[in-house]
């Protein structure tokens, strides 16, 4: 999305959890947040939205 910026761990293929995120308005998260609340945000997205996001990172 524009204007946020996500780190995330890489293992092998594609991404296995975000390990901080922040929003443009400059709020962030981070995994042990994540954990705390609804888990990793990764796995709340669709399937083909999680390989989407895999195919991207394995062309940097």
């Amino acid at each position: 999305m524009d204007g946020w910026s996500i780190e995330a761990f890489k293992r092998n293929f594609g991404m296995k959890y975000v390990q901080e995120a922040r929003t443009p308005d400059g709020r962030t998260g981070d995994y042990n947040s994540f954990a705390a609340r609804e888990g990793n945000p990764f796995s709340l997205l669709e399937d083909d939205e999680q390989d989407a996001i895999c195919e991207i990172l394995e062309k940097l």
